[in-house]
Formats: structure tokens, sequence, C-alpha cells
């Protein structure tokens, strides 16, 4: 009953009924989901030692740390009704990571639970393109216009966004990749009948495909294709690089707007320049930062970059810890990489390589968005902890823990990201 309330809880967040259907108008439909699926999930929440266990690993110190210096960064700036806001804000994103770890506990659960958020994608995109072609209205639901301008000629366009949090054509192309990547695990995994596998690929892939290109989003075709790239070479090995190359030039030629990455004009510029102002902020804050949620009484648009967001609005320390929630993910994920020899559950090493695509995508994605506090990147880091609990399940390895070493790792990748952030901001900025 827990992982059914779970999977509720996730259609309410990601899909947002009460938006846009009539009937469910002002119900708190998210607040009901979220106090089912904790009450479900108290037995095992409070077993001994499961709460300090999730707390205590690396990943799950850094989204605390994360929290915690986000209500005292706006303690210090704003006082206690700010603070209280930031923790009824926070505190949720905390509780829902920690519900992810205690209800997705065998491979047969996190298989359905990434088929749901691949269900749940499907059902967002094509709200978001039924309404984009015209077909139907869905109530509140904006489109993105814009102009891109080639040779000097002004070319306006749309761009798809679609229900709740979605609502920015970028976030929703992040979004997007990382249904595709799981659907495409769904497809490979050789477990399923021939025809459950084809459903995968026949039915959501058309539809994410197609709204991911109309999103225009640079950033989540970039996610696509760093998530088939990984998944690819920890499937397959190293070698699989030498396969992929070849077809890199003609990909990008092919790509248009969503793979022009370039940070010498248009919207690679902008970036530089915001950039620019909140390396800046960081430099006047750099100990406790502006106050979550803040930074736009500083700066016209928030970062476009999740890290240097952080690190503006939580200062060394907030932003040290959510770079360390990605950090210490991926070298958790990367412990299992010897599940291709057959020493943990076959079940799990067949997903092995999508969560890591998955995980490693979505952290580089989020370099050119601001997506620090949002459900989906909570989602992506609770999968780490979640699939590191079940591989170890009887096995005599120990659980990641953090140590000494990690501090100093931590404290050093801080130092090296901001410095090379400064480096490449100051070398690429143009404002003549």
């Amino acid at each position: 009953m827990d992982f059914a309330a779970f999977l509720l809880l996730n259609v309410v967040l990601f899909i947002r009924p009460m938006e846009f259907i009539p009937g469910l108008y002002g119900i708190p439909l998210y607040n009901i989901a979220f106090c089912l699926c904790a009450l479900l999930s108290l037995p095992v929440l409070l077993s001994k030692g499961t709460v300090s266990a999730i707390a205590g690993h690396p990943v799950g110190l850094c989204v605390i740390t994360v929290a915690f210096t986000g209500v005292l960064s706006n303690l210090i700036h704003g006082g206690l009704a700010d603070a209280a806001l930031t923790l009824d804000a926070l505190i949720k994103v905390v509780l829902y990571y920690f519900l992810l770890v205690v209800v997705v506990r065998s491979p047969v659960r996190l298989k359905w639970f990434l088929a749901s958020l691949v269900i749940d994608g499907c059902i967002v995109a094509a709200l978001g393109v039924a309404d984009y072609k015209g077909y139907f209205k869905v109530p509140g639901l904006v489109m993105i216009e814009e102009v891109r301008i080639v040779d000097g000629e002004s070319f306006p366009f749309r761009r798809l966004c679609s229900t709740g949090i979605f609502s920015d054509p970028n976030d929703f192309g992040l979004f997007l990749a990382g249904c595709l990547t799981y659907s495409l695990y769904l497809a490979m995994d050789r477990s399923g009948s021939l025809l459950f596998r084809a459903f995968w690929i026949l039915l959501p892939v058309p539809i994410l495909l197609q709204a991911l290109l109309l999103t225009y989003s640079r950033a989540g075709m970039l996610t696509l294709l760093i998530a088939i790239g990984i998944s690819a070479v920890a499937r397959w090995g190293k070698r699989t690089v030498l396969a992929l190359l070849p077809a890199l030039p003609l990909v990008l030629r092919m790509g248009g707007r969503q793979l022009d990455f370039s940070l010498s004009a248009g919207t690679g510029q902008a970036r530089v320049a915001i950039w620019d102002i909140y390396v800046g902020l960081f430099t006047q804050n750099p100990l406790l930062g502006v106050g979550y949620d803040h930074c736009l009484d500083y700066a016209i648009q928030v970062a476009h970059n999740s890290y240097i967001h952080a690190f503006v609005e939580l200062g060394f320390l907030g932003g040290t810890a959510f770079l360390g929630t990605f950090l210490m993910g991926l070298i958790a994920l990367m412990r299992f990489r010897t599940l291709r020899h057959g020493r943990f559950d076959p079940r799990l090493a067949r997903i092995w390589p999508f969560i890591l695509a998955g995980v490693g995508s979505y952290a580089i994605g989020i370099i050119s968005l601001s997506r620090c506090y949002v459900i989906p990147t909570y989602t992506t880091l609770g999968l780490v902890v979640a699939f590191e609990r079940m591989a170890l399940a009887g096995s005599r390895c120990e659980p990641m823990r953090f140590e000494p070493k990690f501090m100093v790792l931590l404290l050093a990748t801080s130092l090296a990201f901001l410095m090379a952030t400064f480096i490449l901001v100051k070398r690429t900025a143009n404002y003549y």
C-alpha cells in the first residue's frame, strides 16, 4: 500500500490534475497524498536504524545540509517568518527524499517506479502537445513565445510547456530527457516479454521525443545525448565511445537550435552575463549567501546554473552541500560498476547503467538551469541511495559513509568549481 500511495503522490506532484481539472480546483491533493504516503510508510521509516542510515549517508547529509543552510540563511537575513516559510518548503523536499528511499526498496519496485515516471511524463507531454497544436486548451497552460534572429531576420516561435512545475520549457525538457532514458531501460530489459518491451519504445518514445523537440531546450537535448552516451558506455564498455563519436557531428548538424551550445553569442552569452552577476553576488555574501529564494531581489533572472544558484543563495556551505549531493551520488553509483560481472542481483545490474545515466546527465543538465530545490532533483538523488540499499542487501559490503576524505574532496571540488566558473565568466563575457 505504501508503494501505491507513493506512486499516487508522484502523479499529483508531476501532473498536478488539481490545476486544470475544474472538479479538483481547490482540493489540497498534494497534502492529502503526502500525508497518506507518510502514514503508510511510517512503520518502515521508524524501524530500527532506518532514519539514521538514510540521514547518515553522504548524499542524505548533503540534502539535509542544503535544507538547513536554506533556513539559516533566511533566519539571518529575513527573520523568523521568512525562515518558517523556508522550513515549510524545504522540509517537504527532504521528507519526499526520505519517502522515496524507504518505499522504493526492491528491484521490482524500482522498475515500476521508473515505469510510473515514464507514464507521468507521457501524460504531461501529451497534455502539452495537445495544447500546443490546438487540439484542446488546457486551463492555465501558457506557451513561451520567443524570437530567433538568423542572418538579420526574425523568426518567432513557441516553446512547449506543460502543467504544474513544467511551466518552463527548459525544466520540462530536462524531465522529458530523464523519462526517455528510463523508457529505453524498460525497452532493453530482457526480463520482460517482447510485447512489454516493444510497448516502451512504440508508445512513450514518440510522445516524449516530440515534446522534447517542441521545447527547443538545449539543456534537455544535451541531457538526453549525455544520458545515451553514459548508459551505452556503462552497459557495453568504453569501446562504445569509438562507435558513437562518428555520429556526433551529424547529430549536432541536424539538431538546429537545440544543439547549438555556443557561449559566444545568443542565449549562451546571456547565460554567461547572468553568471557574471551571480559570481559578484557570491563574493559579496560568501558565507551564508543572500538567502533561500531571494536571488531575484538582486538580479532580474535566476542564475540558470543550479550550482552557482546554490552558492549565491545558501553561501559556501550550502553551495558545497548541493554540489556534494551529485558528487557523492555519482561516487556511490560508481562503486557498483562491477555489477556487469554478476556480483549482485542481475535485475539491478540491468538497471545500473540507466540510473547512472540519469544521475550523471541530470548533474550536467542543471549547469544551465536553476533546479536546486525542485522535486525532480531529489527524485534523481533518492534513486541513488535506494539503489545502493537494494544492491547491498545481504552483502558483506558496507554502505557508503561520510569520511574525512569526502570532506576534503568536497572542499576541493567546490573551490575548483568556483575558480573555474570565475575564469570561464571573465574570459567569455562580452559586453561590447
